[in-house]
């Protein structure tokens, strides 16, 4: 994984995956996860190469949920 900085200025991480398969599945799966929240955001992929781009995430900072604030308080599961 390599840090770097896009064109825009936004803060990525270039991912080279062992084989291509690991790169086919991650991207996947990382597809797949898109809209909740609990995954990195995947920008682009290139499988050929075995190459991902992703977001860059601070360890610590919370990840936002598209349609949810970070920090809006949620019940407990015995609450609802």
């Amino acid at each position: 994984m390599f840090a770097c900085s896009a064109a825009g200025g936004e803060e990525v991480v270039v991912k080279l995956t062992a084989t291509l398969e690991e790169a086919r599945l991650e991207a996947a799966a990382l597809a797949s996860w898109a809209h909740t929240g609990a995954a990195v955001r995947l920008i682009n992929a290139d499988v050929r190469y075995g190459a991902l781009l992703l977001e860059r995430r601070e360890p610590g900072r919370q990840a936002e949920r598209p349609g949810h604030a970070v920090g809006a308080s949620r019940g407990r599961a015995q609450d609802r």
